[in-house]
């Protein structure tokens, strides 16, 4: 096993579980491995592990577990994201017949980071019309995509991710429904699903699909499986990366002065639908969300910022009124 036994048995694991999981899913994994295996085993000989601890997956201990903990605080890891580290070195130990964890859990003495969920920030109307009228002002096919983004994300509910992978036979501009190519958990538990393209939404839809056959047939193409095809610099054509995808959501975010993450469409959607009267099962279905109690979770994580709000106006209108009472009318 040498110096680093914990990264030793990793490529065999990662063999073992690559039937189960979904590429993206697969690589995320192995990245957070690979950074709990720098916590567990350090290659820094002026912080070496110290001594009497074991870095073997199949001999680590409650110690061993214990310092992971604390190295996680002592680098200001959040809680949700210690619970997931925690969660996937579990997974790696079980399959190595330890399970170290499990036992620990049964300690009364133990406890593991809980995760703390925060809000869910969301787009207000005025937002969204100064990313619209940012993406107006972007030209050539960047500009296309920029204004297609800005306006299906917001109306549709569809992941970051599930946007970009789009393809385009599965647009269908009769009926004006989106089947999502690639959703989350795909292969897994991901279920294919059916989104429909809001009415104001299809001109927006018709001209970018007249933008992108010209897009295409600048490199001589007549068609290209992704709704939204890239050519980079050696004129291949295919779907975007995720880091040039985001580079159009830069430069929208620098013209129209609004700070956001492509996935605050998302939350922006889920407001919206469910504030203008939507039923949740309805929500929860275009959403790709595994029940209508997670749609709920994640509707009142968005809403705690506006129930701040609106207590703070009650309670400012009643001190209003009992102010009014109080005042003693002159002579």
């Amino acid at each position: 096993m040498g110096r680093f036994p914990f990264r030793a048995f990793l490529p065999k694991y990662f063999e073992a579980v690559e039937p189960y999981k979904a590429k993206s899913t697969l690589a995320n994994e192995k990245r957070i491995l690979r950074r709990i295996a720098e916590i567990i085993e350090p290659n820094d000989p002026k912080n070496p592990l110290p001594d009497g601890l074991r870095s073997s997956p199949k001999r680590i201990r409650e110690a061993e577990v214990g310092r992971f903990i604390s190295k996680m605080k002592e680098f200001e890891f959040k809680p949700s994201t210690m619970k997931k580290y925690i969660q996937y070195l579990d997974n790696y130990l079980v399959w190595c017949r330890n399970p170290v964890i499990a036992r620990m859990k049964q300690l009364r003495y133990v406890r593991f980071p809980v995760e703390v969920e925060d809000e869910i920030p969301s787009l207000t109307d005025e937002e969204l019309e100064a990313i619209g009228c940012a993406s107006l002002e972007m030209e050539g096919w960047k500009g296309s995509v920029a204004r297609a983004m800005a306006a299906l994300y917001p109306t549709t509910g569809l992941r970051p991710s599930e946007l970009r992978t789009q393809r385009y036979a599965e647009v269908d501009i009769h009926t004006h429904e989106l089947k999502v190519s690639h959703p989350k958990g795909e292969c897994v538990y991901g279920k294919h699903r059916t989104v429909p393209i809001l009415e104001h939404v299809w001109p927006v839809l018709e001209a970018f699909l007249v933008e992108r056959k010209e897009y295409l047939a600048a490199y001589g193409l007549e068609e290209h499986e992704a709704l939204f095809p890239y050519c980079d610099s050696r004129r291949n054509v295919r779907y975007y990366a995720h880091n040039e995808w985001l580079k159009i959501k830069a430069e929208v975010e620098s013209r129209s002065g609004v700070h956001f993450e492509v996935r605050h469409f998302r939350s922006t959607f889920c407001q919206k639908s469910i504030d203008s009267g939507g039923k949740y099962n309805a929500v929860s279905k275009v959403m790709g969300h595994g029940s209508t109690e997670t749609t709920e979770r994640f509707y009142g994580r968005i809403r705690d910022k506006a129930a701040c709000s609106d207590i703070r106006r009650v309670w400012k209108e009643a001190h209003a009124q009992s102010e009014t009472k109080c005042v003693i009318p002159s002579d």
